[in-house]
């Protein structure tokens, strides 16, 4: 399962989600994009999407 973790998930919960391949926005170059163009950006490319946001819509 490909996971991606947002800017804002503490960076200790990567070994966790392991052995799945996690990576982070920061590793794909997608650093302050917002969270609507971030959905539509990982649509299709990863399983799984972690976010802390409270205000995401």
């Amino acid at each position: 399962m490909k996971v991606l973790l947002d800017e804002n998930v503490p960076a200790p919960l990567r070994p966790l989600l392991e052995p799945h391949a996690v990576t982070t926005l920061q590793a794909q170059g997608w650093a302050g994009i917002s969270n609507g163009d971030l959905v539509r950006l990982v649509d299709g490319v990863f399983d799984v999407l972690v976010l802390a946001d409270k205000n995401l819509r």
